[in-house]
């Protein structure tokens, strides 16, 4: 597991044979296979994990056209130049969000 303290992020990792899943926020879902040698990317690894606690994550919800309000998770972006992506991008998905921390929601202005 890996936690930022300023973030509040959480992401859970597991080594699955010669794959690290990395597990965060509602639907994101990497999947790091091990090169012919046995080894891991290290480096890609960190960098990844780095950039989701430091909150360059976007995740995105349902479908741009869906009428059923189906809302479930169904793509991500991570990093400023979204490297890593996965499932539908934005213009597919019906909205998307930052993955932030339990406690980011304290940190909003709420206009009435």
């Amino acid at each position: 597991m890996a936690w930022d303290d300023n973030s509040e992020i959480t992401i859970r990792l597991s080594l699955r044979g010669e794959e690290i899943w990395l597990l965060a926020g509602s639907g994101t879902l990497l999947r790091f296979v091990a090169a012919s040698d046995g080894e891991f990317d290290h480096e890609g690894i960190g960098y990844v994990i780095n950039q989701i606690l430091h909150g360059a994550a976007i995740e995105f919800f349902g479908v741009a056209e869906d009428t059923d309000n189906v809302n479930f998770a169904t793509g991500f972006e991570i990093g400023q130049s979204q490297e890593f992506a996965g499932g539908l991008n934005g213009s597919q998905a019906r909205f998307r969000t930052r993955l932030a921390g339990p406690m980011a929601s304290a940190a909003l202005t709420i206009l009435e």
